[in-house]
Formats: C-alpha cells, structure tokens, sequence
C-alpha cells in the first residue's frame, strides 16, 4: 500500500528522526495531509498568502496536538526551494522580527536547521587542505554556506548580542580565514606556473610542468569564482586584493608571451604557456578577452613567418 499524503510530507521532515516522533505526527495526519496540499513539495516561493495558510494550520494544531504545531514550520521548510523562507512562519506567529525573541521560542527550531546545515558547511571547508582539495567542492560550499548567512540575515533581524548573531559572525569569521588562506597563496601557485626572471620578463626557459598548470588554473577559478560571495562569508577585501594581483601578473606576462611568439613561433615551451594563459585570461578576465589573446598571438606569428 502506498503513502499516505501525511506520511509522505513527514519524509521531508528533518527533525522527525524517531518512530516516537513519526507516530506523534501521524496522530495530526488530516492537518500534515492538508499542509501537503497547500505546500505541493517543492514551493518556488514561500508568498505571503502561503504564509498565512500555513498559520492558520499552525493556529489550529496549537489547539488540537499542541506538541506537534512546532514541527508544522521544519516541514514547511523542507518543501521550499528556497529554505530560509520558513524563517517568515516564525515571523508572523510570534511577531517579532530579530533572532533573540525567535530564537528562545518553540518556532525557532526552522533557525537551528538551517544552522546545522551551515555547521556541517562550515566543517566540510575547513577541514580542506592544500594541494589535495577539490576547488569546485569548496567553491560550492563556500556559497552555500554565504548563501544561507546572507538569506538567514535579510528575512529576520540578527542582532551581534543575540545567541544566532553570535554564532553567525563567528562561523562567519572561521570560513573567512579558510577562504583568506586560500586567497594568500593562490599568487603563489599562479607564479609558479607563470615563472618570471627578474628583470628580464618571462622565463620560457622550461616547461613548468603539468601540474603547476592545473594547480593555476584551480586558483584561478576559486579566485575569481568567489567575487559574488565574498562579501557574505567575510574574505571580499583579501579577494580583491589577490584577483588584482593575478590580473596584474597575467597581463605582464601575456605581454611577454605574445614578443616571444612572434620571436619564435614554434617554441614549445612558448606555445605551451600559451595554451595556459588563454584559459587563465577567460577565468579571470572573460572569453572575449581570451579570442583577443589567441588573434594577437595568430597576427605575431604570422608576422614571423
């Protein structure tokens, strides 16, 4: 026999763990039922007029199954696209606005998910490392966990005092010195792919190798990947900072890359580095910018011919 409709929104419940608090939800089925319906999973958007539909769910079970009416906004939440959403349930049924008062009450526990999932974020980044990291993994999670800080703060007032404020500005602040670190040493592995000699230009005396290759064009999308969310999880100054160094140093050798193309244009190790900086320019300045690179690079050897 299939699921009941109650039976199935439960599923989307995070907080209903046990086979206690399965059968306690169940006794409210007619209301969880009716709660599917006005929440067909998933909701693009949490409207005003859902809103009041669920309170009035909500109002109704605070009369009837008392110990369940808290779980009305968990289950709200897991049928949203966008989660955070169900921080506006809170909003109305307690009429208050800022973390300290939603918080303490029984509403607060969409907050404290929604914190968890950030924990567990904030955990997986900082626990990565240099040079085993998956860039596009801790890119993903960086903004995730941006995302839900950001999105957290704008649907309801985080006071710095408040027990939320706390913890958001403090998590903030650990995944702003992972990303910080990460920022410090990307004009390190960028260089090292890109060698230059003092006072000469750049060095197209050996192959840097594959790798130095990868590991620059990793730093490179992290870099400038992270511009949109940088703000949100507190690195946005040291970002600036180092995108404007790689720009500043892949131009300088772009310069130089395209002189000794047209000096000799079947170099290998010229050619090579060539390669690279058409796929760093499009990373970090745009595509438009990289056909730019590859026709001044086709007119100087051209000129060499």
């Amino acid at each position: 026999m299939g699921r009941t409709a109650a039976q199935k929104a439960l599923g989307d419940a995070a907080a209903v763990d046990d086979a206690a608090e399965m059968a306690l939800m169940l006794s409210a089925g007619e209301a969880i039922e009716n709660l599917a319906k006005v929440l067909p999973n998933p909701v693009p958007s949490f409207t005003e007029p859902l809103v009041w539909q669920v309170r009035k769910i909500y109002e109704q079970l605070v009369q009837s199954h008392p110990d369940v009416a808290p779980y009305i906004a968990v289950i709200t939440m897991n049928r949203l696209s966008r989660p955070w959403e169900a921080l506006r349930l809170p909003l109305l049924v307690t009429r208050h606005s800022d973390d300290t008062l939603i918080s303490k009450t029984d509403m607060g526990l969409v907050g404290e998910i929604l914190f968890d999932r950030m924990d567990a974020l904030k955990t997986s980044i900082h626990q990565t490392r240099h040079p085993l990291f998956d860039g596009d993994k801790l890119l993903e999670e960086a903004k995730a966990f941006a995302d839900l800080s950001s999105h957290i703060t704008k649907e309801i007032e985080i006071k710095r005092e408040g027990e939320w404020g706390k913890r958001l500005l403090t998590e903030r602040a650990m995944i702003g010195k992972v990303m910080e670190n990460f920022m410090e040493r990307a004009p390190r592995e960028f260089n090292a792919a890109l060698p230059m000699q003092k006072g000469t230009g750049a060095d197209f005396s050996k192959h840097p190798g594959a790798e130095k290759h990868e590991m620059a064009l990793r730093y490179a999308r992290m870099v400038a990947s992270s511009r949109h969310f940088a703000a949100a999880a507190s690195f946005a100054a040291k970002q600036k900072t180092t995108n404007d160094e790689l720009c500043t140093s892949l131009k300088r050798y772009n310069e130089d890359l395209v002189k000794a193309l047209k000096a000799d244009p079947e170099h290998a190790v010229v050619n090579a580095q060539f390669q690279l900086c058409a796929e760093l320019t499009a990373t970090l300045f745009s595509d438009e910018e990289a056909e730019m690179l590859r026709r001044r690079a086709r007119a100087a050897q051209s000129a060499a011919a």
